[in-house]
């Protein structure tokens, strides 16, 4: 199936107190800031847009690091996407002359997105 595209997804907006999860998964929590890195939104915006083009379903199976002792798999990169989406609008921050991004939000169905700066 085709991952939503950004214009699909109008889940995040300016206004941090305004900005909300519409997609299909259910919205537990969310925080912003430690123990996460500041990232620069423009680099965030470009993993969205990576994700967005991707096909397939992100898979992950039941392992020490998961939070789930059984498989799990979502119905497209896109939802990872519009989850950074969301914490885009909920967790920025405007400093050192750019805005910059750092939370993580968690879903009923027991997965996670988080962002912060990792070195590859």
């Amino acid at each position: 199936s085709r991952n939503p595209s950004p214009k699909d997804y109008n889940g995040a907006t300016p206004d941090r107190g305004q900005a909300k999860y519409n997609g299909p998964y259910t919205y537990r929590s969310h925080y912003c800031g430690a123990p996460r890195t500041w990232a620069s939104v423009s680099a965030i915006h470009d993993g969205e847009s990576y994700l967005y083009g991707l096909g397939g379903q992100p898979r992950l199976g039941a392992n020490k690091c998961s939070r789930n002792n059984h498989d799990i798999s979502l119905r497209s990169w896109g939802n990872v996407a519009e989850a950074a989406y969301f914490l885009t609008g909920a967790c920025f921050k405007y400093f050192g002359g750019e805005t910059r991004i750092a939370g993580q939000v968690y879903f009923a169905e027991r997965w996670t997105v988080f962002i912060t700066v990792q070195k590859c």
